[in-house]
């Protein structure tokens, strides 16, 4: 399975956080760091269409940029995700349930972004999955 079909922006659920990608050049650009640390093990990416895939993990394709992907303290590479499943649907209440136990689960990091009822209003009153993508909370 490949992840020819994900329609962007999506948004990637993994290790208690959620990110927003914008491209599959945003999906498979990733630190060295992130890559050890399991980032991609048991990633749930949802797109602005409501498809959804489980990503299993991902291995190394090369450097992001110039230098051999060095910056200023960081690598960063090139990786390909491996897909587990997909694609499957994910209603607009499953992703909205979805993201507020995340905001729920961790409410001081959320509040450094913006106050969580604001974030959770949002969210909920969102008629589309794009709308809920397109929201300035992700990281």
């Amino acid at each position: 399975m490949a992840l020819d079909e994900v329609q962007y922006p999506a948004l990637c659920f993994s290790q208690g956080t959620i990110v927003a990608a914008n491209s599959y050049e945003e999906l498979t650009a990733c630190s060295t760091v992130a890559l050890r640390r399991g980032w991609f093990r048991d990633l749930l990416l949802v797109d602005c269409a409501g498809h959804g895939y489980d990503i299993a993990g991902a291995r190394r394709r090369g450097y992001v940029g110039p230098f051999w992907g060095f910056r200023l303290f960081r690598r960063m590479i090139r990786v390909k995700p491996k897909v587990a499943s997909g694609p499957f649907d994910v209603s607009l209440g499953a992703l909205k349930d979805r993201i507020v136990e995340v905001v729920e689960d961790d409410e001081a990091s959320w509040a450094e972004i913006a106050p969580v009822k604001e974030i959770k209003s949002k969210v909920r009153s969102a008629a589309v999955h794009e709308e809920i993508i397109r929201l300035p909370y992700w990281k």
